[in-house]
C-alpha cells in the first residue's frame, strides 16, 4: 500500500521532529518549502503517476504505481 499525503495549507512547515517515529524506508520524499506546492495525479489503464510541483511550478518528486498483479 502507498500512501500520499499532499497539500500545504496556509504554511510549509519544515519541521521534521516527528521523524523518527516513522518506519524505515517508508519516507520516499519531504519538501516543505516557502512557496508550497501542489501534485498532479494521472491515471490510465497501465498506471498512476503521482507528481509533487514546488509552488513555482517545478517538479520535485514523482512516482509511477502499476497495478497489482491478482
Amino acid at each position: 500500500m502507498d500512501y500520499f499525503v499532499i497539500g500545504p495549507a496556509n504554511f510549509a512547515e519544515n519541521s521534521q521532529k516527528h521523524k523518527s517515529t516513522v518506519p524505515k524506508d517508508s519516507l520516499k520524499f519531504f519538501n516543505a518549502d516557502k512557496v508550497g506546492g501542489f501534485a498532479v495525479v494521472s491515471v490510465n489503464k497501465t498506471a498512476m503517476s503521482v507528481t509533487m510541483m514546488s509552488g513555482d511550478n517545478k517538479e520535485l518528486h514523482q512516482r509511477v504505481l502499476r497495478p497489482r498483479n491478482v
